[in-house]
């Protein structure tokens, strides 16, 4: 099976597990619609898991689309300079600011927009924001800072 960032996150219990508990289901079903060197867009449809109790899109749950979508941009950047699964660094976010604006809702697909603001040897600038598919309407917005921490020996 090929290298991809979702199976690079999936492998990575402590990121999956341990830092949000909406990771494994966005790292799953989070599907890429569109890449390019300097960006990348997903899809990702919540369910009543992924709200508060008010219906409403939870805060933890956009922010850890935005740090998730960052991370596969990442790591698929470093797959795309040619690193094969020994070589890639495992992103730990040093930096996560998320600004929430509207709301979003079970059932209702949003996009997850991740852009690149620097993109460094190790290290990667990133901004991003999530959006109504329907409507486009702007969820929320942020920004963060993934370093690459060597793969262990």
């Amino acid at each position: 099976m090929a290298t991809s960032p979702r199976t690079v996150l999936l492998g990575v219990n402590d990121i999956a597990d341990a830092e949000a508990p909406f990771g494994q289901d966005i790292i799953r079903d989070m599907v890429l619609i569109e890449a390019t060197p300097e960006a990348a867009v997903y899809q990702f449809t919540p369910t009543t898991r992924h709200v508060n109790g008010t219906g409403v899109l939870h805060g933890g749950c956009v922010a850890t689309l935005l740090s998730y979508a960052g991370k596969m941009f990442y790591i698929a950047q470093m797959i795309n300079q040619g690193k094969s699964e020994g070589e890639l660094f495992i992103p730990k976010t040093s930096d996560l600011v998320v600004h929430c604006v509207n709301a979003g809702a079970a059932n209702k697909p949003v996009l997850v927009r991740i852009f690149a603001i620097k993109p460094g040897k190790n290290a990667q600038f990133l901004r991003g924001e999530v959006t109504l598919k329907e409507s486009g309407k702007v969820v929320a917005y942020g920004s963060q800072t993934l370093e690459g921490v060597a793969p262990k020996l």
